[in-house]
């Protein structure tokens, strides 16, 4: 039989989604026979029209709601702490994110401190995630990670609990999405993919989400960056993050995950811009390992003939990662960004120890970590430099 071994695999309860999902949700709830919801959410969410459609739909359902707004881009145990005692005061019986991945995994954090806290004495909280950007896949996926305000490090919570009950991914909520946000989540649903790919805990269904999320990246993120009213591309990335995290979330993540984390704890920067800013570096240092399947995605993508050796294909999926970023308008080096190169050390150490390395394909020493830092400072990509050109597609 060989080494075959078996899995877990871990998804939302119920998923809305499609055009319109989001007027769905309130005869959901009325199932769950809840009263009153926390919308976790950020200031810009608090006072924009989506809300309004999400209490909308919450009536429909019998729930009211009181709100949350504290949530900032990488989310701190600070406002974990807050949203937890809005929770209790206001008398909420469960949660609805409202955002993109920093309110999902606030609120994720929120049911967990809840749920772990025995003072509480509350066993269950249903979580409604409603998602606002095509990326993160935080929606469905069991883990949140919350900065500590005090260290600046990223601390991950990994736990089956915290998954959504219910999932809502509605490409209309997504259509005045700004072109930065719309590239950056974008490359985040790429990275989700790739990583799986690639990662020590894939499996079948993990291979064939990823794989599939990478087309409909392909196919759709340059669209909906260029033209976001475009329902059709913003309908076509809903789905390509959520394969995405459908796989990432069961099969793990790897080196880039583990470094953008400490770039976000440390500089406050967007998770999504050091993910595809990361991306081909740590391709290239996992290159040996996995060319193969860099490799399949190449030739899935179409960018080389079928009969290319894998060394070649997957250095041509390296070089189309970096021209979609450059097409996207994402930073070239951490230098750009105002990264400080005295640092490289530091963020080393750091991503060393964190837990999203384990499904590395490649586990790397601290040493190997800080010059991949270094090479991504500097823009320095030195498997390409023979020139690795694109086929043409069309």
């Amino acid at each position: 039989m060989g080494n075959i071994q078996n899995y877990q695999f871990y998804m939302p309860k119920l998923t809305l989604i499609g055009v319109n999902a989001l007027e769905k949700l309130g005869g959901e709830l009325e199932k769950l026979r809840v009263k009153k919801a926390l919308v976790v959410t950020d200031v810009f969410m608090a006072k924009s029209e989506i809300i309004s459609s999400v209490e909308k739909s919450l009536k429909t359902g019998g729930v009211s709601m009181s709100v949350y707004d504290g949530v900032e881009p990488n989310p701190k145990l600070s406002q974990v702490k807050a949203g937890t005692c809005r929770f209790m005061e206001d008398g909420c019986d469960m949660l609805v994110s409202l955002g993109g991945g920093s309110p999902h995994d606030c609120a994720k954090a929120i049911k967990f401190a809840v749920i772990r806290n025995e003072k509480f004495r509350i066993k269950e909280i249903p979580l409604a995630a409603v998602n606002t950007t095509a990326g993160t896949a935080s929606e469905i996926t069991n883990c949140a990670v919350i900065t500590d305000d005090e260290t600046h490090h990223k601390v991950p919570i990994l736990d089956a609990g915290i998954i959504p009950d219910i999932a809502v991914d509605d490409p209309m909520l997504m259509l005045k999405m700004p072109k930065g946000l719309t590239a950056a989540t974008g490359m985040d649903a790429l990275t989700h993919a790739l990583e799986a790919y690639v990662a020590t805990g894939k499996n079948e269904i993990t291979q064939a989400a990823a794989i599939r999320a990478v087309e409909l990246v392909d196919k759709y993120l340059y669209e909906a960056y260029c033209n976001g009213g475009d329902i059709e591309a913003r309908n076509g990335m809903v789905y390509a993050e959520y394969l995405a995290g459908m796989a990432f979330s069961n099969a793990g993540l790897g080196l880039v995950h583990a470094m953008a984390h400490q770039l976000g704890g440390l500089y406050n920067l967007p998770h999504g811009v050091c993910n595809a800013l990361l991306l081909p570096y740590v391709m290239a240092f996992n290159f040996k390992a996995v060319c193969g399947g860099y490799g399949e995605i190449a030739k899935s993508l179409h960018l080389c003939p079928m009969a290319q050796t894998d060394e070649r294909a997957a250095k041509t999926l390296i070089r189309y990662v970096v021209e979609l970023g450059r097409r996207l308008n994402i930073p070239k080096s951490l230098a750009e960004i105002k990264v400080d190169a005295a640092d490289c050390g530091r963020l080393a150490k750091m991503a060393g120890e964190d837990p999203f390395l384990a499904n590395n394909p490649v586990q790397p020493t601290v040493e190997e970590i800080e010059k991949v830092f270094s090479d991504a400072w500097h823009g320095r990509l030195e498997i390409l430099s023979a020139g690795t050109p694109l086929r043409n597609r069309s």
